[in-house]
């Protein structure tokens, strides 16, 4: 069951764009929330009837473990046994100890940390550019505190998210325990990638990319399945793909269940075995599967998806090579993904071809992203600007496609650096180095066929999505994290697992005493604390339902009534863009000011200019809110000469920072 679930949280955020939009990203992670509370109930109450079974067994007849042993004791009459009891040992729980789990604790508490108000002394001493740029929308002197965040309101999201993907990636570290559910898992993954892949190559052949509802604009003659951007999708078939090469070599060295309950089949089952060879009829599914997603990637044309794959499959071919480099099924093994790829290469060698044209004007664009954002970076360099902030902070530093506002570096070790600072990048790559030096450590010590292919092909993905992360930003697509958190805990899961891999955890763990009230205790601080997380979320998900702020190409866009604008801005004051988007209509439409106003708002003096800082309190860096102050003190009524030059003074000045805050935009 819990395997299904994981793979249908996964599918339900590929299937919508990849999960990117509000409305899905909030119901991916309102159901981890769901999911993993139910998982840990359901394991507690197993684990308590496991402990009362265990006590009961001695008292059965059929038990092999008495709770008593004779125990000769020494008296002065003749020699008698003694029945002694013996102790039921305390049943422990183990917590495991990996290091996803420490990098990813680390991680929540780090940008937790940014959300945490400072005294504006501190954050000078912190982050002196991040005290600088508080310090433009708090008067001189002002000793009120301040969070190191520069826009705490995407940061708390940004949070919100990376908490599900760590809950999402524990219930599967811990729920899939049984070799069958990690298959289980394997075999939905491939599945996923195959519906994808065929949905794919139909736009390709149809000549329109049309997903769900919506035409696909931007990738017309492109292999998108059902993401609107190639590149993530080809990053998610790149796992995939990886993934499914180590299951292959598993089934291919005998690693796959051989079911012999029905003799009538059991001679055409040999006669298929013998036709199709090494891997089986099993083995040969895979392969075709295989065949459709590098298809279907190559059909995107993504350079670094192509390239990534590369790098993994070299990688798994080098452990392969260095482990069974004598072995019959590894030779038989390379020889086919060899056709395989040579085939799928003929058929998609011009489309790969025209791409790899533009290659060098591509790829010096994103080294300039990548450029900038690394100087965004170098301004942060302790805290980062804040997880989510990017957006906001990097048109200061941008210096291509000045038309366009970029949301993400296009490449995810560079703005992980500029939002989280130096720590959070070591704390990554130590994360990444250590679970690679264990996991191949590990891999190299199991025997069961089943157990190395998972690994190796784990091995690959995480290296595989490493190097792609260098040239895009993949693991910002939720559907892209989801996946490389399931293939994470199912590398882990299955290398550590019992002999011949069976149930059971024999890893690093720390094991803890068991207790009814504890787990209680648990379970209700889990509900509270995920409770308090659930409750922005919904309240983001019914405010840019009514009043849109995150981009949504896939719906058309409609200005919202004046009352809907209010009561989102109600339901999410920490949005910025609510204020900005207020004292604009303010401006332009004077007569909605009552429906557009709260009652305390009605009286001020001039709202216009109230909306636009009170924006800027939430969000400083943001040019637009300060350019919108200008435009109100501007176009602003004055009583006197006097008054009217200090109102253009001071527009001047609002100007000058907002050209500050986006200097290279003309």
């Amino acid at each position: 069951m819990n395997a299904w679930v994981l793979i249908g949280l996964t599918a339900f955020a590929a299937v919508f764009f990849g999960g990117v939009h509000v409305w899905s990203r909030s119901a991916v992670i309102l159901a981890v929330f769901a999911f993993f509370l139910l998982s840990a109930a359901t394991g507690a109450a197993a684990s308590r009837a496991k402990r009362k079974g265990r006590a009961k067994a001695p008292e059965t007849a059929d038990s092999s473990e008495p709770d008593s042993i004779p125990v000769s004791i020494p008296t002065t009459q003749p020699r008698a046994s003694v029945s002694v009891p013996i102790p039921a040992p305390q049943p422990r729980a183990s917590l495991i100890v990996d290091p996803v789990s420490l990098m990813g604790i680390f991680f929540l508490a780090w940008g937790a940390l940014s959300l945490v108000p400072l005294p504006a002394s501190l954050v000078s001493l912190l982050s002196p550019e991040a005290a600088r740029l508080w310090s433009l929308t708090f008067p001189a002197g002002d000793a009120d505190s301040r969070t190191l965040s520069l826009y705490p309101f995407m940061t708390r999201d940004a949070l919100l998210l990376a908490l599900a993907f760590l809950l999402y990636y524990w219930t599967a570290l811990y729920g899939l325990g049984e070799r069958k559910g990690i298959e289980t898992v394997i075999v939905g993954v491939l599945a996923l990638g195959v519906i994808e892949s065929l949905y794919g190559l139909a736009q390709l052949a149809a000549g329109m990319n049309t997903i769900l509802w919506w035409e696909n604009i931007y990738a017309r003659n492109f292999v998108t399945g059902t993401f609107i951007n190639r590149n993530h999708f080809a990053a998610f078939l790149t796992m995939a793909i990886c993934l499914g090469i180590g299951y292959l070599w598993s089934v291919g060295r005998g690693g796959g269940k051989e079911i012999r309950r029905h003799r009538r089949h059991v001679r055409l089952r040999e006669r298929l075995m013998r036709a199709v060879g090494v891997f089986g009829y099993r083995g040969v599914l895979v392969l075709l599967a295989l065949a459709l997603m590098m298809a279907a990637l190559l059909g995107s044309a993504s350079r670094g998806a192509a390239l990534s794959l590369v790098c993994g499959i070299v990688f798994m071919l080098g452990l392969i090579l260095a482990r069974y480099f004598r072995s019959r099924q590894g030779f038989v093994l390379m020889v086919l993904l060899a056709l395989m790829l040579s085939y799928v290469g003929y058929v998609a060698t011009d489309r790969l071809a025209e791409r790899l044209r533009t290659f060098d004007a591509g790829l010096a664009d994103r080294i300039t992203l990548a450029r900038d954002g690394w100087t965004m970076g170098q301004d942060f360099p302790v805290t980062g600007s804040g997880p989510g902030t990017f957006e906001f902070v990097f048109p200061r530093y941008q210096s291509v496609h000045l038309e366009k506002i970029v949301d993400h570096a296009h490449n995810d070790w560079v703005e992980l650096k500029a939002e989280y600072g130096w720590p959070g990048l070591i704390a990554v790559i130590a994360a990444l180095t250590a679970f690679l030096i264990l996991t191949v450590g590990r891999w190299r010590s199991r025997h069961d066929n089943f157990v190395v292919g998972v690994g190796i092909g784990g091995i690959g993905a995480v290296v595989a999505i490493a190097v792609h992360s260098l040239s895009d930003f993949n693991l910002h697509i939720p559907a892209n994290p989801l996946l490389l958190a399931l293939i994470l805990a199912v590398t882990w899961r299955a290398l550590h697992s019992g002999r011949q891999g069976g149930e059971g955890y024999q890893g690093p763990a720390v094991s803890l005493r068991r207790s009814r009230g504890w787990i209680r205790a648990g379970l209700l601080l889990a509900l509270a604390v995920l409770a308090a997380a659930a409750c922005p979320v919904i309240q983001t998900w019914r405010a840019d339902a009514m009043a849109r702020t995150f981009q949504n190409s896939t719906v058309p866009f409609r200005d919202p009534a004046p009352d809907k604008l209010r009561t989102a801005r109600g339901l999410a004051p920490g949005n910025a863009a609510y204020w900005l988007w207020t004292a604009e209509r303010l401006r332009m439409r004077p007569d909605e000011k009552d429906a557009l106003l709260f009652p305390a708002e009605k009286p001020l003096p001039d709202p216009r200019l109230s909306l636009a800082a009170e924006g800027l309190r939430r969000n400083p860096t943001s040019w637009q809110t300060w350019r919108e102050m200008a435009w109100s003190c501007f176009f602003r009524e004055s009583a006197s000469r006097k008054e009217r030059a200090a109102d253009l003074e001071r527009a001047l000045g609002y100007i000058r920072t907002a050209a500050s805050l986006r200097p290279a935009d003309n």
